[in-house]
């Protein structure tokens, strides 16, 4: 855990002019550029542009497969003042840098939709709390005030979820549980620590398939 932690750091560090990160919706900057009708790539030059115009709410996703099929099942028409963003796994530190800066534009609300597995978490914490091996470079590329949407493992007892809708822990993934329960507890998400304790041997996934 600790050499995956200080990996992921390293890459911040090192390649902070790269990113997976992708927006679509309401954003236009002074110099034109905009993703209300297409897919802008996350790139550092964001952060030297000024904002003009942003959508009401910025919702964050897990997957480039849930990004994509929000955007086909009509994101822009059913949301015309929302926003939507996804680092494409685990989020980079140039995708949290221009996250966190769109969002102090007008102090709009963010909302992280991810899977109920522990991936799923530490993406959550990560998106909310910052990478967790603290760096200088670190400081500034955290969403604070992201809230945490999806299924999540207590809800399975009031809804009718199919079984095939779960997925067995790997060894991996009770490794991550630690991770996530010591790093949760330490930052006192007591909500995570709960939904954890919940959840432990089985994971939900976020469904994208069309129907």
């Amino acid at each position: 855990m600790l050499f995956l932690d200080f990996f992921a750091a390293y890459l911040d560090i090192f390649q902070l002019c790269t990113s997976k990160g992708l927006l679509f919706g309401k954003l236009l900057f002074e110099d034109g550029v905009s993703c209300t009708h297409a897919v802008l790539s996350i790139q550092e030059s964001l952060l030297n542009k000024t904002i003009v115009d942003v959508g009401r709410f910025l919702l964050v996703v897990e997957k480039d497969a849930t990004f994509q099929k929000l955007i086909q099942e009509g994101f822009a028409r059913k949301f015309p003042d929302g926003l939507l963003a996804t680092a494409r796994g685990y989020p980079d530190l140039c995708t949290r840098h221009v996250l966190r800066s769109i969002t102090k534009h007008k102090e709009i609300p963010c909302f992280c939709l991810t899977d109920a597995d522990p991936h799923g978490l530490a993406i959550y914490l990560t998106y909310r709390y910052g990478a967790e091996l603290t760096t200088a470079e670190n400081e500034d590329c955290f969403v604070p005030g992201i809230e945490w949407l999806g299924m999540m493992p207590s809800d399975v007892r009031h809804f009718p979820v199919a079984a095939n809708q779960f997925l067995k822990l790997e060894r991996n993934d009770k490794k991550r549980i630690s991770g996530v329960l010591g790093r949760a507890m330490v930052l006192k998400e007591m909500r995570v620590v709960e939904e954890v304790s919940e959840g432990y041997g089985k994971r939900i996934t976020v469904d994208c398939r069309g129907k």
